[in-house]
């Protein structure tokens, strides 16, 4: 689903449910959609102040936990930062694979995995409120040109590729930085 396709769900979905999608939650939302990855609050403040210069962190924080709270974006929790959504027509559990190198998130909708842990959690009597995967690594393009990427038979030890970890800073030398859409979904 195109960015275009996923604000007239959202804005279907809002007016369905008698939601206010006001201009700011709307702006937001289009910043989330428009970035080529992962994207802080900071960086959205940033954004939108070219704007609304009298932007402050209370207003896009707000639109956030809006957007967020009717799952039209999601956040990645070890990143501290947000990812869109490209199906908001139905509620799903984040499952994601991300890109130490380049930073592309690719959302992995799985009903199994979700069912599977929620499972899990009623079995040790547990009530869960939400949940989140993240799984690290590399995507296809930057297994052979990211920094730190190579297998263990390489003979790297784990300090080593740590040191090397793109996610710290070395994200320059990839080629492949960011050029991927978060979009694909697999398992729906």
């Amino acid at each position: 689903m195109d960015s275009a396709a996923v604000i007239k769900e959202v804005e279907s979905h809002c007016q369905t449910q008698g939601l206010r999608l006001t201009p700011t939650r709307k702006r937001v939302l289009e910043l989330v959609l428009a970035a080529e990855g992962p994207v802080k609050a900071y960086e959205l403040l940033d954004q939108l102040k070219a704007e609304q210069p009298k932007a402050a962190p209370p207003t896009v924080y707000r639109a956030l936990d809006f957007l967020l709270e009717n799952h039209f974006i999601h956040r990645l929790e070890t990143l501290n930062s947000f990812v869109s959504c490209f199906h908001p027509d139905h509620q799903h559990e984040g499952q994601f694979l991300i890109c130490e190198c380049c930073e592309a998130v690719i959302e992995v909708h799985d009903h199994e995995i979700d069912e599977r842990l929620r499972q899990a959690a009623v079995a040790r009597n547990f009530k869960p409120r939400r949940q989140v995967l993240e799984i690290y690594g590399s995507c296809q393009d930057c297994q052979t040109d990211c920094p730190g990427d190579s297998d263990q038979a390489s003979g790297e030890s784990d300090q080593a590729r740590q040191r090397h970890a793109p996610i710290d800073g070395g994200r320059a030398d990839c080629r492949h930085r960011r050029s991927h859409r978060q979009g694909q979904t697999q398992g729906d």
